[in-house]
């Protein structure tokens, strides 16, 4: 069977967008300014780091794999990005950039 594959590249600044939500929840000091520096990882242990530097302060903030999934999907729909219920879903690395990668069919 064929299987067709979406890939969503979010940009630093719908990222930021998409991880607000969650940064807030935590109470995590996040300072109003525009940021000049976003470095993000995906580590081996399926944690996610982002760091952000501001002109004053840098901030390190650390995210789930599935809180990442969960920010970027909901962002999507926010946007209202059409995602296909029935379809495998998985956030990946693609270099410098975070994707939330669509899989539609059987990917056996």
């Amino acid at each position: 069977m064929v299987t067709e594959t979406r890939t969503i590249i979010f940009s630093d600044d719908d990222l930021m967008e998409a991880l607000a939500p969650m940064v807030r929840r935590r109470e995590k000091y996040v300072p109003k300014s525009q940021p000049y520096d976003i470095i993000k990882r995906i580590g081996r242990d399926s944690l996610f780091l982002l760091q952000v530097t501001y002109l004053t302060d840098k901030v390190v903030l650390t995210f789930s794999e599935d809180e990442l999934f969960t920010a970027v999907l909901v962002h999507c729909l926010k946007l209202k990005i059409p995602i296909p219920r029935r379809a495998e879903k998985v956030v990946e690395s693609r270099g410098d950039e975070v994707a939330l990668i669509i899989r539609i069919g059987e990917t056996n």
